[in-house]
C-alpha cells in the first residue's frame, strides 16, 4: 500500500500487487548478503532528499544488489510475466 504519510491520518493513495514476482523468485541464498538473505530483494528509494521527491520500487528475481554488489545470478531458461495491478482507494 503507498501512502502519504505526512497526513494525519496517514493518506492512501494506491495498493500494488504483483501477481507474478512471488512466484518465480529464487529462494536461494544469496553469495554476497550474507545474514541468511536469498537472492530475490524488494528495494524502496527515493530520486533525493526532498520532501516532496519521487519514490520507486526495484524488485529483482535473483541478483546480488543486496550485499557486495550489482551481479546478477543465473535465471532459469523460461517464459517470465510481470502482471501487476494496481488498486486505487475508494472515493472519499
Amino acid at each position: 500500500m503507498l501512502v502519504e504519510q505526512g497526513e494525519s491520518p496517514p493518506r492512501e493513495f494506491a495498493t500494488i500487487v504483483f501477481r507474478d514476482w512471488s512466484r518465480q523468485l529464487s529462494t536461494e541464498l544469496s553469495p554476497t548478503a550474507g545474514w541468511g538473505l536469498p537472492q530475490n530483494a524488494f528495494e524502496f528509494g527515493l530520486a533525493s532528499n526532498a520532501p516532496s521527491s519521487a519514490a520507486y520500487l526495484t524488485l529483482t528475481l535473483a541478483g546480488t544488489s543486496v550485499g557486495r554488489g550489482w551481479d546478477s545470478v543465473g535465471h532459469a531458461a523460461g517464459s517470465y510475466t510481470n502482471r501487476i495491478e494496481i488498486r486505487l482507494p475508494p472515493s472519499r
